[in-house]
C-alpha cells in the first residue's frame, strides 16, 4: 500500500481503515457471519456456564465493533434458549418468576452458575452413591462360603450354589 499518492490525513486514514477494517462488503459480510453465528449460539454438552457465557461474550463483542448491537433482553432470551435440555426446568423457573426484558445478564449468567453447581454436586453424589449396572456382578456365578459385605454391595448366598449381588442406593 502507498501513501504518497495520498495527499492529507484524511485520506490516509481512509486508505487504512479500508485496508485493516475491509471495505463496506466486507464488513458486511462480516457482520452477516457473526449475526448467522449469534442466531445458531448453543451451548455445548461439555462446556461449564463460564465457558459459554465467554464464548458469547466474545461474539456479542465482534457484532458491537461492526456496530451490530442487541439490547440486553435479547442477550437474557438468546443465552435461554441456548441452553441444554438438562436445563429446561431452570429455564423455565426463570422464565416464570422473572420479568426477562429488566433481568441482567449478569444476574441471569450468576443464577445459572449458582444452579450449575447444584447440578454438578447432585450428578457426583448419584455416581457415588450408586454405581451403574454393569458394576452388578448378579449374573456371575461364585462359590461362596459365607455372606461378604462390602459397602454399596452386599453378596449373599441364594441359593448356596450361587451368590446374588444386592447395591444398596440411598
Amino acid at each position: 500500500m502507498k501513501m504518497s499518492d495520498k495527499s492529507t490525513a484524511k485520506a490516509i486514514f481512509a486508505s487504512l481503515c479500508a485496508n485493516y477494517e475491509g471495505s463496506k462488503k466486507v464488513k458486511e459480510a462480516k457482520a452477516l457471519m457473526l449475526v448467522h453465528q449469534y442466531e445458531l449460539f448453543k451451548m455445548k454438552d461439555d462446556e461449564s456456564i463460564e465457558q459459554m457465557y465467554s464464548r458469547f461474550q466474545t461474539l456479542v463483542s465482534r457484532l458491537q465493533i461492526l456496530k451490530k448491537n442487541y439490547v440486553a433482553s435479547d442477550h437474557v432470551s438468546k443465552i435461554l434458549r441456548s441452553l441444554p435440555a438438562r436445563w429446561r426446568p431452570k429455564v423455565t423457573a426463570i422464565e416464570e418468576a422473572k420479568d426477562l426484558n429488566t433481568l441482567s445478564v449478569e444476574d441471569l449468567v450468576s443464577s445459572l452458575k449458582a444452579h450449575e453447581i447444584g447440578l454438578n454436586e447432585h450428578e457426583l453424589a448419584k455416581k457415588l452413591e450408586c454405581p451403574p449396572p454393569s458394576l452388578c456382578f448378579s449374573h456371575l456365578q461364585f462359590r461362596l462360603l459365607s455372606k461378604v459385605e462390602v459397602p454399596y454391595l452386599a453378596i449373599s448366598l441364594f441359593p448356596p450354589s450361587h451368590f446374588t449381588c444386592i447395591l444398596v442406593c440411598k
